[in-house]
């Protein structure tokens, strides 16, 4: 039985103490074992007040949320961009360290929204690049027992990692720390057949996002989510399987995730419809 997490997006923006305070305790009780933590600034949240007041609500860190907004690259950025975004990076870490959280996970290489056409060896050089400016990061992770979950994002978000195969090219070499952040919302627009890319990212996975193929509640939506737990299951994953959704209520974030229209009659009602879903699927 897979630990059932959600983000707290799902109805706040920015994801602080006091959101957290106010949250956590509804998480709880609409039944969630976990919680996953965006770090849109450092600072936001105390990890050892998050780390107490999960555990008095008997919730655990899923994972910590890398948020890379304008300024945050690793590739195709200047020296001084490339080493603020590995001093935030570096910051995620120790956060997730300190609240007990085991992944640090998201578009760890660019910002969300940049795109640029490449050639196979100008991909290459990015690539190369990235597992560059990202291999202090791992090795404190690896040192804080902490992993690097790599997400691909749709075409629309980003240019550099869309698939699960150029995530397992763009990681190769880094160490064990380094594997893939699953997000079933991107794989359902990227992947030819989703659940092959689930397979062949298995030995890889370090985290896995849900929501519905329109970033609503899993489940009121056509994914065949028998058929990706079957997979999940044959690749060995242990972790949380959390949902991510955003509130429409901040507009920054709502334009950044493309959040138009309600994905659901509230949000209360997506999450806990999706976690009533994947609590009967996982079963």
């Amino acid at each position: 039985m897979y630990a059932i997490g959600v983000n707290p997006w799902v109805w706040a923006s920015p994801v602080d103490d006091e959101a957290l305070a106010r949250l956590i305790p509804r998480i709880a009780s609409f039944g969630f074992d976990a919680v996953e933590l965006p770090i849109e600034q450092p600072g936001d949240w105390d990890p050892v007040r998050t780390r107490d007041l999960l555990a008095a609500h008997g919730l655990v860190a899923a994972g910590v949320c890398a948020v890379t907004p304008p300024g945050r690259d690793l590739v195709d950025a200047t020296p001084a961009v490339v080493e603020s975004t590995v001093a935030y990076l570096m910051g995620c870490v120790a956060s997730a360290a300190a609240v007990g959280a085991p992944c640090v996970g998201g578009p760890v290489y660019a910002s969300v929204g940049r795109t640029w056409r490449m050639s196979a060896a100008a991909r290459a050089a990015c690539y190369a690049d990235f597992r560059r400016a990202l291999a202090p990061v791992a090795d404190r992770a690896g040192e804080c027992g902490v992993t690097i979950g790599v997400e691909a994002l749709n075409r629309y978000e980003t240019s550099v990692v869309n698939t699960v195969e150029q995530t397992i090219e763009a990681i190769d070499g880094l160490p064990p720390s380094v594997g893939i952040m699953i997000d079933t919302y991107h794989m359902n627009i990227e992947e030819a057949d989703p659940y092959a890319a689930l397979a062949l990212a298995g030995p890889h996975i370090k985290h896995v996002q849900v929501s519905g193929t329109d970033r609503g509640a899993p489940g009121a939506d056509h994914f065949d989510w028998p058929r990706f737990f079957s997979v999940l299951r044959g690749t060995g994953y242990q972790g949380a399987v959390c949902i991510e959704s955003f509130t429409a209520d901040n507009a920054t974030i709502a334009t950044a995730a493309s959040i138009w229209r309600p994905l659901a009659p509230s949000q209360d009602r997506l999450a806990v419809d999706g976690l009533h879903h994947l609590r009967k699927v996982v079963a």
